[in-house]
C-alpha cells in the first residue's frame, strides 16, 4: 500500500505543476453522490443549502492567518499519533488506498501542495472498534484547526442527540389496538464521504500520512471527514432531511414500484400480532392510528412501524427518500474496481437489519417492543465491570481512566435505574483530583461503585421498562415547602388517579435541625434552606408512595419554589459532599424501588400557598390542620391527611445533620428503608 500511495502521489504532482491544485482538484472529484431529486419535497427549509452544496461543496472556512512554512515543516516532521503511524500504520494506509482509489482522498507529496496559503495538516488517529474494524479520526483539535474553523454549517440540523429519548417515548404511546410495534435499522454507507467539499476547503484539512520523512506524502480530502467539527452538521442536514421528510410524507406517497434492495431488506421479516405484554398507558393518550415513525442517528435510521401494510409501505417510502439525496449506483460504478457502495448498506440489509420484528439493537440497546423493556446488551455489562473491577483494585487511578469510567456509566444511565444519583461521589473524587493528579478510591468512593456493579449486574433479572423512562402524563400533581419549623405538602389527583382523594401531608423538624439552621442569628450553622426544601421534596414524593394510592408505578409532577432544589433534582447529582449529595442518593434508590416516574418543576412562591401554608402549621393540632384545609381550601373530596414514612423522615434528618448511617450493600428493592408502608393520619 505504501508502495501505490507513493506512486498516486508522484503522478498527482505531475498534474498539480501543470494544471494548479482547483484544477486538479476538480478532475478527481468523483461524480457527486448527493442529487437534486429531493427538490420536489416542498418548502423544506434545506433544500437551498443542499443545492449548494451539491454545485461547490460544503465550504471549509478558517479564520486563522496563513500558517508559515516553518509551522507546516514541523506537523509535517511530526506526523499523525503512534496510533495511526506505530500501531496501525499497515491499516491506516490500506484503508486511505483504498479510500483514494474511491476517490474520497486524495494523496499527494508535501512538497507540491507546502506553498498553497490554505494548507494547514492535521495528525490521523485510529480507534479500535469491537467486532468491527479499527476507525480513523483525524484529529482537528490537536492542530488548531477546530478552533479557528468558522462554523457556517447549520447547527441545529443536528437533532440526534435526543433520538433514542424520542423513539422510546414513540413506542411508549403506541396504541396497543394496532399490536406490537416493529422496528428496522437502515444504515447509510460510507456516511461522511457521500457530502463534497470545496478545493479551497479541502486543503484546510489535509493529514499527514505515515511515509518516508524524505518523501513526506499528505492526503487531502474531497469529502467530509471524521473529525472536523462542521462534518456532522453538514451530513445530518442530509440525513435529518430524509426522516423528516418521510414522517410528513402521507401514506399515499409511496412508490408503486418496490425499491431495488427492498426484497433483499424483507427477507428476514418476522411480524407478529400478539399483543404487547408489557403494561401499557390507559388507551386515552396514545396515538389514534397505527404507528409510523422515522429516526436518526447520524447515519443510522430507525423505523417503528403498527401492522404489516403500514410497516412496508414506511420502509419502501424511507428507501426511495434516502435515494432521492444519496443517489444510488449506475450500472458503470457496480463494475469499477473498487466498486462503489450503495448508499444504503448491503452488507446491513443482508444482516437482517432492515427486517421488521419486534426487537432489536437500537443505537446500542436492547430494545424488546412486546415485552416493552430496555436492556444493555451483556458486553456492555461486562465491560463496565471490568472498568470498575479495574478501579476497584488499585488504591489510586488516573484521571484520564476516570473520566472513561464516568463516560461509560452516563451513557448508560437510561437502563440503570437508581444510577442517576450515584454520581456524586464520583464527581467529587475528580474534583479532588485536580489537585492531587490522581483519583483517590476512598471508602465512600469504593462503596458508590459497589453499589453501581450491583445495579448492573441486575439488569438481567430486572429489564427497564420503557414506561419508567419516558415522560408520562402524572397520577398527581403536587408541590412541597419547607421552613424553619417544618415541611409540608399536596397532592392533587388526575383523572388518571383511580380516584379525586386529595393528600396533604407535614412533618415537623426536630430541634437539632432548627438549631443548625443558617440564619441572620446563626451564621455559623451547617444546614441551609435550599438543603431543608430538598429534603421537602424527597418526603413530599416517599408521603404519596406510602398511600399506594394505585397498584401500579405512580407518575407525578411536583412543584418547588426554591431554585437550587430543582436543579439539584433536575441534575441528581452533585460536585461537593454534604447532606445533598446523600438525599438525592436517597431519591435515586426510592424511584427505582418503586418504580416511580417523578418529574419536577419551579413554581413561583406566591403560586405555592397551600403547600407553605403545611410546612408552618405546627402551632395547630392534627385536626385543626386537617380542618383547616378543608375548610380554607374546599374541594369536591374530602382533604385526605398523610403521614410520611418514619423510616425516610430519621433518614432525611441525619443526613441533614451530617450523620448519614451506613447502610448494608443492597438492591433498592430489597432495602427496608425503602418500603413505604401504608400511610395513616398525621
Amino acid at each position: 500500500s505504501a508502495v501505490e500511495l507513493g506512486k498516486l502521489a508522484k503522478s498527482n504532482a505531475t498534474i498539480i505543476a501543470r494544471v494548479g491544485w482547483h484544477r486538479f482538484f476538480r478532475s478527481i472529484r468523483h461524480r457527486n453522490c448527493l442529487h437534486p431529486n429531493f427538490t420536489r419535497w416542498k418548502q423544506h427549509q434545506a433544500n437551498p443549502q443542499l443545492l449548494q452544496i451539491i454545485k461547490s461543496g460544503a465550504p471549509c472556512i478558517n479564520a486563522h492567518t496563513p500558517w508559515s512554512l516553518r509551522h507546516k515543516d514541523h506537523c509535517v516532521h511530526r506526523g499523525s499519533h503512534p496510533s495511526a503511524k506505530i500501531v496501525f500504520a499497515n491499516f491506516l494506509q490500506d484503508e486511505m488506498l483504498d479510500m483514494v482509489l474511491r476517490r474520497y482522498w486524495t494523496v499527494v507529496p508535501y512538497r507540491a501542495v507546502r506553498l498553497l496559503p490554505q494548507l494547514k495538516i492535521s495528525p490521523a488517529g485510529v480507534i479500535p472498534q469491537r467486532n468491527r474494524r479499527p476507525r480513523t479520526i483525524i484529529d482537528y483539535t490537536f492542530s488548531g484547526v477546530t478552533d479557528t474553523t468558522v462554523q457556517v454549517a447549520p447547527s441545529h440540523a443536528m437533532q440526534f442527540g435526543r433520538a433514542l429519548p424520542r423513539i422510546l417515548q414513540r413506542i411508549a404511546y403506541a396504541n396497543p389496538r394496532f399490536g406490537p410495534v416493529h422496528l428496522i435499522k437502515v444504515d447509510i454507507s460510507d456516511g461522511y464521504y457521500r457530502i463534497p467539499v470545496t478545493a479551497s476547503g479541502a486543503l484546510n484539512l489535509a493529514v499527514a500520512l505515515p511515509s518516508c520523512r524524505r518523501q513526506p506524502l499528505l492526503a487531502i480530502p474531497t469529502v467530509l471527514t471524521m473529525g472536523w467539527i462542521d462534518s456532522a452538521p453538514y451530513f445530518c442536514m442530509a440525513t435529518e432531511s430524509i426522516a423528516d421528510f418521510t414522517n410528513l410524507q402521507p401514506m399515499s406517497d409511496c412508490p408503486a414500484a418496490p425499491h431495488f434492495q427492498e426484497a433483499t431488506a424483507s427477507a428476514a421479516d418476522a411480524f407478529t400480532t400478539s399483543p404487547p405484554i408489557a403494561p401499557t398507558l390507559p388507551v386515552s393518550l396514545c396515538a389514534s392510528k397505527p404507528l409510523a415513525y422515522i429516526d436518526v442517528y447520524m447515519d443510522d435510521y430507525t423505523a417503528l412501524a403498527q401492522t404489516r401494510p403500514v410497516a412496508i409501505n414506511l420502509r419502501r417510502r424511507l428507501m426511495h427518500n434516502i435515494n432521492d439525496i444519496f443517489r444510488p449506483n449506475t450500472a458503470f460504478e457496480t463494475q469499477t474496481t473498487p466498486p462503489r457502495r450503495e448508499p444504503i448498506s448491503d452488507k446491513k440489509l443482508l444482516q437482517g437489519d432492515a427486517a421488521w420484528n419486534t426487537t432489536g439493537t437500537i443505537l446500542g440497546w436492547l430494545v424488546d417492543t412486546v415485552f416493552g423493556t430496555l436492556q444493555l446488551p451483556p458486553h456492555r455489562v461486562q465491560r463496565l465491570s471490568t472498568i470498575i473491577d479495574e478501579v476497584l483494585a488499585a488504591p489510586t487511578t488516573t484521571c484520564r481512566h476516570w473520566h472513561r469510567l464516568l463516560g461509560e456509566l452516563r451513557s448508560m444511565l437510561i437502563a440503570i435505574p437508581g444510577g442517576e444519583g450515584l454520581f456524586s461521589p464520583l464527581q467529587l473524587a475528580l474534583q479532588r483530583a485536580r489537585v492531587t493528579g490522581s483519583v483517590t478510591i476512598c471508602p465512600r468512593t469504593r462503596r458508590c461503585l459497589q453499589e453501581w456493579l450491583l445495579l448492573a449486574h441486575s439488569l438481567a433479572s430486572r429489564p427497564t421498562l420503557i414506561t419508567d423512562v419516558v415522560p408520562c402524563p402524572p397520577h398527581y400533581v403536587g408541590a412541597c415547602d419547607a421552613s424553619r419549623d417544618g415541611m409540608g405538602g399536596v397532592w392533587l389527583p388526575t383523572s388518571l388517579a383511580p380516584d379525586a382523594t386529595p393528600f396533604v401531608w407535614r412533618y415537623p423538624f426536630p430541634d437539632a435541625v432548627r438549631k443548625a439552621l443558617v440564619s441572620t442569628d446563626n451564621p455559623t450553622g451547617t444546614i441551609n434552606n435550599s438543603e431543608l426544601e430538598l429534603a421537602a421534596s424527597i418526603v413530599h414524593e416517599a408521603a404519596l408512595l406510602a398511600a399506594k394510592p394505585v397498584n401500579h408505578p405512580i407518575t407525578c409532577l411536583s412543584g418547588s419554589d426554591n431554585t437550587p432544589t430543582v436543579a439539584w433534582l433536575q441534575r441528581a447529582s452533585l460536585t461537593s459532599a454534604g447532606p445533598a449529595a446523600d438525599l438525592l442518593r436517597l431519591r435515586s434508590r426510592l424511584r427505582r424501588a418503586h418504580r416511580l416516574n417523578a418529574t419536577v418543576c419551579s413554581v413561583p412562591g406566591v403560586d405555592n400557598a397551600l403547600a407553605d401554608f403545611a410546612s408552618h402549621s405546627f402551632h395547630l393540632t392534627d385536626d385543626d390542620f386537617a380542618c383547616h384545609f378543608r375548610t380554607v381550601y374546599p374541594l369536591q373530596d374530602s382533604w385526605q391527611p398523610l403521614r410520611p414514612p418514619p423510616a425516610i423522615c430519621s433518614f432525611v434528618t441525619s443526613a441533614l445533620l451530617h450523620a448519614t448511617p451506613m447502610q448494608e450493600l443492597l438492591l433498592p428493592e430489597h432495602d427496608p428503608l425503602l418500603a413505604c408502608g401504608k400511610s395513616g393520619s398525621t
